[in-house]
């Protein structure tokens, strides 16, 4: 039956993914088709369609604008946000220098305790006390070297928010806020669940004649 080759050519699929090596999420790597000329959009896009079945709601925002320091948020429930970021290498001090310049958009723009800072209302959802961000993921495209620069990093972030609501009283509602880090191997244990789209975002490990049905075929 029909619906039996196809079982079979998923678990093909899925078999071969689990074992394959996944390559960097660079321009020269990723899909052109989807890749467009922001390798830092196309990050945000990837990042959005692969943690969709986990969060079906969740939101993408248009890349290269104005996100507050969200690039996806999930309203429905308590309130998830995800910021994405491409880093070049597997070098910790690349990780924490992404992380400094969010970290000091976000102490500028939320230190008024009615409002963002003027023309900045991208940041609003930080001060929502009705419906408080109550997760903040924090995904980058390079591997950390071992779990101690995980857990250091995550105690970063985790300690700035603790600080920013005990010094910045209108952003009490943070208090509970739970952070989350995400880098390049976990997206990759993500992606050898899901073959499909590690053949459609990264063509070059296609077997021969693997053709996904969203890309049209060059005829004669």
């Amino acid at each position: 039956a029909p619906w039996r080759n196809l079982a079979r050519r998923r678990s093909a699929g899925a078999q071969l993914a689990q074992n394959m090596d996944i390559p960097r999420f660079e321009q020269r790597n990723v899909n052109p088709r989807l890749a467009g000329t922001d390798i830092g959009d196309s990050f945000q896009g990837f990042v959005h369609e692969l943690l969709l079945p986990e969060r079906p709601q969740l939101h993408r925002f248009p890349g290269g604008g104005k996100d507050g320091g969200i690039d996806l948020i999930e309203t429905s429930g308590t309130c998830f946000v995800v910021e994405c970021k491409v880093v070049g290498e597997d070098d910790y001090v690349q990780i924490k220098k992404r992380w400094k310049t969010v970290r000091g958009h976000l102490e500028k723009h939320l230190c008024d305790p009615n409002r963002p800072t003027n023309r900045q209302s991208q940041y609003k959802p930080w001060y929502d006390t009705n419906a408080p961000i109550a997760e903040y993921v924090f995904c980058v495209s390079a591997t950390f070297g071992n779990d101690n620069q995980r857990r250091d990093f995550k105690t970063r972030i985790a300690g700035f928010f603790h600080n920013l609501t005990k010094q910045r009283s209108h952003l009490y509602h943070l208090a509970a806020l739970e952070v989350t880090v995400i880098d390049w191997n976990d997206l990759c244990d993500r992606l050898r669940k899901r073959p499909h789209m590690v053949f459609r975002w990264f063509p070059k490990l296609r077997p021969n004649g693997l053709v996904p049905l969203d890309e049209s075929l060059d005829v004669g």
